[in-house]
Formats: C-alpha cells, structure tokens, sequence
C-alpha cells in the first residue's frame, strides 16, 4: 500500500494507534520496511476489531452451523433453504459508533453497511431490524446491531465472483448520474434506487464483485475485493466524487456513506452498468483498476499516474 503524498518520515508507534508491536512487526516484515503514515492507518482499520473480529473470531466458532446451501459460497452472508425452491438470505453487522449515534442514521448506514453482501447474492431484502445500545458497557462505543433479511430462488443465487487484472472498480450510489455525491445515511428512497439499480446489475451478471461501503469506508471495501480475489487494486483519489483538494488521504478513503457500493467489472460492461445506474438515478464512477500485483495502490492524477512513494 502506498501513496505519493505521504512523507517518508513515520511516528513512533503509539497506543493509539491500535497496533501491537507484534502487528507492527508484522508489518514491517510484510512491506519489508517501515510503513508510512498512511499504511500504518490502512492496516489499523483493517485489522480493527470491526473488520478482522480479531477477539471475537475464536467465539463466533463455537456457535452451532445452521443447514447452508451447498455452492452458496458468499461469506458474509448465510443462505438457508426454506422450502419450494426458496432459499432465505441473512447478513448480520455491527457497528460502533463514537461518540454519540444519531438513532434514525446511524442505524441506516449499519444496515447499508451489510446490505451489499446481501444483494451479491441475487436476494432481494425483505426486512431490516437494527438495534442501538448505550447503555453503561457501551458508554464510549455505541454499538449499532443490523440483520438483514432477504428471499431468493434457490436456481437465481448467483455464485460468488472475484475480479480479474484489468477489471474497473466503480462507485455506485449518491445521487444522479456519473459524478454522484455520496449521499448520507436515512434517505429511503434513495437507498431503494440503489437496492433496485444493484439486483439489475448482479442479476445480468454484469459484476465481478461487490461490497457495501461499510466499516473502514471504501477502503474497507476495495481490501475486501482485494483479499477475496487474492489481486491487487489501483484507487485514485481524484477520481472518488466528493473529494476535497486538500482533504488527506485518509479522510477520503476511510469515509462512510450509506447508499453507496463498491463493484468490479470487465472494462466492456461499464457501458450497461453505467446505462442500469442512470435509469435508477444513481451514481456510477471508475475510481480504479484491478492489477495482478496483489498491492492496493493509492495515488494521484489518474490511474496511470506514477511516482508513489514507497
């Protein structure tokens, strides 16, 4: 991971940071030197509790399997059959919220968060129920509790997919047109055009991948890609809508928005991904590449841009 405006020079580690000198270590081991400023954030988020389970990995283990469809490999998301050639969709995510939650939004984007691996699947959500907890034990961190539920035919689950080298990384949501702005959290007409617009691309087979901007903001979703494809990812900054000039690096890649998602496509059905967006009033932006380096590059001025400090 690397980007072209971040200075060499990187602080002591710090408990703040969220890292133990083990993990640091194993950084470093990784990179093969010390990592700067902005990779030591990505690796903080992505090794969080919210995106690794790091303590919680061990418990949800010994929890008893329910009957899963055979072929159903999407990860985040459990499919049971229920009888007449349907099969029920469930997704579950928490989500903690400093430091203080806003009932109504911060709830929406706990359910955007989990929504896209469930629409990945072909199933269409039925039913949400979220839950927030400020009581004593979560005093400092708020949690937001989301479980979505959806219905699918068990011959339309579409099988999970990974990107390829050369295939585009878009942004789909916000408000209308290429260059969408994002959105926010609350807004359910426009997260029913996401929903809508999505089905129709995941059901045409026009994408390779998807993720929902969730924890760790669109980098959580582009590592995601990233790591289940075992492939590399190119993200340019200017090309992410919303983007202030002098706003860091961090700020921009670790933002969270419901009605947002990110996709993996062939270059040659951008067009039609584009065309389904525009008809749902949604917004459709190319704001990378995969590669076959097995890195996440992030730079500036397009994505053929070099000169990325390493």
């Amino acid at each position: 991971m690397n980007e072209d405006r971040t200075p060499a020079v990187t602080p002591p580690p710090h408990p703040a940071d969220g890292l133990g000198d083990g993990e640091l270590a194993a950084i470093e081991e990784a990179l093969g030197r010390t990592p700067n400023g902005l990779e030591r954030a990505l690796f903080r988020v992505a090794w969080s509790e919210q995106r690794s389970r790091k303590s919680s990995r061990a418990l949800l283990g010994t929890l008893p399997a329910a009957r899963a469809l055979a072929g159903a490999r999407h990860g985040n998301t459990g499919m049971i059959p229920i009888g007449d050639g349907w099969a029920a969709a469930l997704t579950f995510g928490p989500d903690t919220r400093r430091p203080a939650p806003e009932p109504g939004g911060d709830v929406a984007n706990g359910v955007s968060a989990v929504l896209g691996d469930l629409l990945a699947t072909g199933a269409r959500p039925i039913a949400v129920l979220g839950g927030l907890r400020r009581a004593a034990s979560h005093a400092e961190d708020p949690l937001v509790s989301t479980l979505v539920v959806g219905f699918v035919r068990e011959d339309a689950i579409v099988p999970a997919a990974a990107p390829e080298p050369g295939d585009l990384v878009i942004l789909c949501g916000g408000n209308g047109g290429t260059g969408g702005n994002g959105g926010s959290g609350g807004n359910g007409a426009r997260d029913a055009e996401l929903v809508d617009a999505t089905l129709e691309v995941v059901g045409s087979g026009l994408a390779a991948g998807l993720a929902a901007i969730g924890a760790g903001g669109i980098f959580g979703s582009v590592a995601e890609a990233s790591g289940g494809a075992g492939a590399g990812i190119r993200v340019n900054l200017d090309a992410i809508p919303g983007r202030q000039s002098d706003a860091a690096a961090e700020a921009t890649l670790f933002a969270g928005s419901s009605a947002r998602m990110v996709l993996t496509a062939r270059p040659g059905r951008l067009r039609e991904i584009m065309t389904i967006c525009a008809r749902f009033g949604v917004g459709c932006d190319v704001i990378g590449r995969v590669t076959d380096d097995g890195d996440i590059a992030v730079v500036e001025g397009g994505l053929d841009a070099t000169g990325e400090r390493s």
